[in-house]
């Protein structure tokens, strides 16, 4: 799917947040994709749902997420959420008490019209 930025994949609306205006997203460490100030497109199981930017990100390590974070991203306890995360990885070959995560801050862009108009313009010359 073209998109106007890179795109940040779910695969679950956890907690229902991809309804939300901001929003939490919990990820491996990787400072070349979650950059504060950086766009992308959110994708939820295949579809375009928004653009946001990323305001804010907290490197942590998994031992410590408390009960704030993992229910504030997931709806879910700490031991739940523990777990999902070494689910979500397990073939990553991540040494999980050594890895740094980032706990991402995301605000949806309200488009305006003109965005709403070169966004247009820019699907339309990718289809040519």
């Amino acid at each position: 799917m073209i998109t106007l930025y890179e795109q940040l994949d779910f695969s679950a609306n956890w907690n229902n947040k991809l309804s939300c205006t901001s929003f939490t997203s919990f990820r491996l460490h990787n400072p070349r994709k979650y950059a504060v100030g950086k766009k992308l497109s959110v994708m939820f199981q295949g579809k375009n749902l928004k653009d946001v930017e990323i305001r804010s990100i907290r490197t942590i390590k998994l031992d410590q997420v408390n009960e704030f974070i993992a229910q504030v991203d997931t709806g879910y306890s700490v031991e739940e959420f523990k777990k999902l995360v070494r689910t979500m990885y397990k073939n990553k070959n991540i040494d999980f008490e050594t890895a740094d995560w980032d706990l991402i801050l995301c605000r949806e862009i309200k488009p305006d019209k003109v965005a709403k108009q070169q966004k247009a313009e820019q699907v339309k010359l990718a289809l040519s």
